[in-house]
């Protein structure tokens, strides 16, 4: 069982698709901790997470052993096969799971500066969504309403 209903996965892909955008790239470490981590995938902390425009969430977790145990998610990467880093790990899967050359790559306002500069260096066609703002709200409303699950 996942940790998001399908319900909000629905709403979550009908607005990447009303705003362009091709995934949405999560990041949770102890340098910016963001609660989405663990509302998309039952992942606890430390990781990387992209959500495709068609669902698929992949996982890419400092600590593999805990998201075995944790994560519910559709794929999971071991970030030491991308040069340590784990956004390394979502940028292959974002290229491999769009297979587009200038994907529209939506962010949360906790990501990291550094990572949106590894995405401009690893993908230059690449566009990160304009309004963060906008991704930050979409969770808020979904996380302000409850589900029996």
């Amino acid at each position: 069982m996942r940790a998001i209903t399908q319900e909000k996965i629905d709403h979550l892909t009908e607005f990447m698709e009303q705003n362009s955008i091709d995934v949405i790239l999560i990041a949770d470490w102890e340098i910016a901790r963001d609660v989405n981590m663990r509302f998309l995938s039952g992942h606890p902390m430390d990781a990387t997470l992209v959500l495709t425009a068609g669902g698929e969430v992949c996982l890419v977790p400092w600590d593999k052993q805990l998201a075995e145990d944790h994560a519910q998610v559709d794929v999971t990467l071991d970030y030491t096969q991308y040069s340590n880093r784990l956004v390394g790990g979502a940028v292959e899967y974002i290229k491999e799971a769009t297979k587009k050359d200038n994907p529209v790559i939506g962010v949360n306002n906790h990501i990291p500066y550094s990572f949106i500069l590894y995405i401009q260096e690893t993908m230059p066609n690449a566009t990160v969504f304009s309004n963060p703002k906008t991704i930050a709200d979409k969770f808020s409303a979904l996380r302000s309403t409850k589900s029996p699950q």
